[in-house]
């Protein structure tokens, strides 16, 4: 299960941060066994309607992950626009 929590818009619907989504693609691709992405999609409680777009922003480099030395959580940015993936 990821570390990072799942909130609430006004409205009530889920919101999902960066890092809670970057944390779910690296875990998608982490799948290889039959079924795996399915029973993550409901770990999450997830539509693949809802991920799929999470996956093309990675895919085009959208997600960059920036550390600092001492510190083990690192921040999650988008990447400026026109760069590739760190």
């Amino acid at each position: 299960m990821s570390d990072v929590e799942i909130g609430r818009s006004l409205t009530g619907k889920r919101s999902f941060s960066l890092a809670f989504r970057l944390d779910f693609v690296r875990r998608w691709q982490d799948c290889t066994e039959r079924g795996a992405k399915t029973r993550l999609l409901r770990e999450f409680r997830l539509d693949e309607s809802t991920v799929r777009p999470w996956l093309r922003a990675y895919d085009r480099g959208e997600y960059t992950t920036v550390n600092r030395p001492g510190f083990s959580g690192g921040r999650v940015l988008p990447a400026p626009a026109g760069t590739g993936r760190c």
